[in-house]
């Protein structure tokens, strides 16, 4: 073995030193790195702050309400905060943990059918009497084949009717949770549209366990919030589920400590109703749209319709556009169609009129045909001159024309065909024929009869022409073949 010596010796310590710096952690791990700039320390809140204030966080004043049958409730607790446009509704059977019989439904629907009817109140608290229960479903003691039935012969299962209600309800209706919200009770916080939870609150499913479950707003709400995985967990196992892991999955929005509990959701609530109601009122449609199918694009598209009520176009329908003037009863002869296909020979009157009715002649020409009509309602009144007298004369060919042509032409002669008047009621159905002989596109054939004077068919058979003919004349047109 070669000999070593001393500089090969430090070389090698001096590099091995260096890997260990490498391999091994640093007693103390550097410092950090200083930020490029400055962190900010506005919050997100802030300017909201300013603008608005703080949102008040007192305790509500509640006052016992009803709906407009005045009769009582012995299932639930209806109540309204004094001044304030809040609502709650307290389902209020503690012993049964809050379970809901057909009979409570029935007053829950009478509640909020009261809140959305009262233009005071913009939103709506759903909760449970005590701090157990917010709701544990249907009360199982009074399930029978038929559904839940009470003091009815017959079973129910109008907690389906609750849902939609909610659903579509124009006001945001927000869940306070209390302790367990289980089987139906979970749907009922899931189809509301916040919820609230204490961190004593319990969530889960309990159908499977007891022959039940919920093939509607239960399962499809249900996936929405927390995925697909997590809700056939939910229901294929029916665990439970303490409140932060339901705030984790999306199943809340938020959760506070239970004596907090009302103060935040009454916190909530005066922040939604610091905002536009009918905004409010269309998102909640908007949202609800996709799963609601077409029941909630109707509820979005009549929302949609209210706003469109507010608009001054909506309270004035004919804004901007000519005031309605109902057609007259005579028939206004116009020439629809076309000059004459055999130019006509000028007379001497009109060879030697001024320029002014020279002028006068080419405005009147250019008029539209709602124009040409108030321009004869007008001689008339004004001048007392009848519309007949500006109807056009019959036909007068020059001498020797019409009768030399028959006479030396061949049998399948070309004629031409034009209008001379149409009746004005009969304006809608002259399109009709028109577009159906023509093949023309409805905006061509009315600008065809409203414009004038233009062409309508030349170079046709006589039998064609008399065709054309017959059907303009059936809907009342005037008709001359030349």
């Amino acid at each position: 073995m070669a000999d070593v010596s001393g500089k090969d010796l430090r070389t090698a310590e001096r590099r091995i030193a260096r890997i260990a710096h490498h391999l091994l952690p640093l007693a103390t791990p550097p410092p950090p790195r200083p930020l490029p700039i400055q962190r900010s320390v506005a919050s997100a809140n802030d300017s909201y702050r300013r603008v608005h204030g703080e949102v008040s966080t007192r305790e509500a004043t509640w006052i016992p309400a009803c709906d407009e049958s005045g009769k009582e409730y012995t299932d639930i607790i209806y109540e309204k905060a004094v001044g304030e446009g809040i609502a709650k509704i307290t389902i209020n059977r503690p012993d049964r943990r809050n379970a809901f019989r057909p009979n409570t439904i029935k007053e829950l629907i009478r509640a909020f059918n009261d809140a959305r009817d009262d233009s005071t109140i913009g939103v709506i608290i759903l909760t449970g009497k005590g701090n157990k229960a917010f709701c544990s479903g249907g009360d199982q003691a009074l399930r029978s084949s038929d559904g839940y039935a009470d003091f009815e012969s017959f079973g129910r299962l109008n907690v389906l009717d609750l849902q939609v209600q909610i659903r579509r309800l124009p006001k945001p209706v927000i869940a306070m949770v209390a302790g367990y919200a289980v089987g139906g009770g979970q749907i009922l916080h899931m189809v509301c549209d916040l919820t609230i939870a204490a961190d004593n609150a319990v969530f889960g499913q309990t159908g499977p366990k007891v022959g039940s479950f919920d093939a509607g707003y239960g399962s499809s709400i249900m996936s929405r919030l927390i995925g697909p995985k997590k809700a056939r967990e939910m229901w294929f196992l029916c665990r439970f589920y303490d409140a932060y892991e339901a705030e984790k999955m999306g199943l809340v929005n938020i959760v506070v400590p239970l004596e907090r509990l009302e103060l935040e959701t009454l916190k909530w609530c005066r922040e939604i109703l610091r905002n536009s109601p009918m905004a409010i009122r269309v998102l909640k449609s908007a949202l609800n749209a996709v799963d609601d199918g077409h029941a909630g694009l109707q509820e979005l598209g009549g929302n949609a319709t209210l706003v469109f009520y507010g608009t001054e176009e909506a309270m004035h329908p004919a804004l901007g556009l000519p005031p309605f003037r109902p057609l007259p009863k005579h028939q206004v002869p116009l020439p629809l169609f076309s000059r004459r296909i055999i130019p006509l020979t000028p007379s001497a009157a009109t060879a030697a009129a001024s320029p002014k009715i020279v002028e006068l002649g080419s405005l009147i020409a250019n008029l539209t045909l709602e124009e040409a009509r108030s321009l004869l309602d007008h001689l008339q009144d004004r001048l007392g001159v009848s519309v007949a007298t500006f109807s056009p004369a019959a036909a007068a060919v020059a001498p020797g024309t019409a009768t030399d042509a028959a006479a030396g032409a061949p049998a399948a002669s070309e004629e031409k065909t034009e209008f001379d008047d149409v009746s004005s009621n009969a304006r809608i159905a002259t399109i009709k024929v028109i577009r159906a002989l023509t093949n023309l596109a409805l905006k061509e054939a009315k600008d065809l009869i409203e414009g004038f004077p233009k062409k309508f068919k030349e170079g046709v058979s006589k039998e064609e022409a008399k065709e054309a003919k017959k059907q303009l004349e059936e809907v009342g047109a005037k008709i001359s073949i030349v």
